[in-house]
């Protein structure tokens, strides 16, 4: 059961993959930030959630905003802030520009994860695999 989640990240490696005419995006070592909700659109899906985590911890008990997450799968809302960068405000390798709802894969992220009225996360991610959905 915990294999199904990944078969996904593991098929989509390459950065111009097409699966039913979405292109995924894969981009490796990078910094990820984000600022919104997750969509409330219903997208069909095979746990029926918008946000799923395997191994999510938070090891710091000084910094109750600290988390790592082995796998994370969020459907994000059309327009939350959404960039990937090479590095801590480094080079932007993608930016969301409010037009499409973003599903996003993180792979063995370590960073910042809080939400108040929104979500706030900013960290590191071996993996992170972008599609940007239409709806249903």
């Amino acid at each position: 059961m915990l294999l199904i989640p990944v078969i996904p990240l593991a098929s989509a490696t390459d950065e111009s993959t097409l699966r039913k005419n979405t292109p995924f995006q894969t981009f490796k070592d990078c910094y990820v930030t984000m600022e919104g909700n997750l969509t409330t659109n219903d997208f069909p899906c095979l746990l029926g959630v918008h946000m799923w985590k395997i191994r999510f911890l938070r090891p710091d008990s000084s910094d109750p905003t600290y988390a790592t997450v082995f796998y994370w799968l969020m459907r994000i809302a059309y327009n939350a802030q959404l960039t990937v960068y090479t590095e801590q405000n480094g080079q932007i390798l993608y930016q969301h520009q409010s037009t499409l709802v973003p599903e996003i894969r993180l792979l063995a992220f370590n960073g910042t994860y809080y939400a108040d009225d929104t979500m706030h996360i900013g960290g590191t991610a071996k993996i992170v695999v972008l599609r940007e959905r239409v709806g249903y």
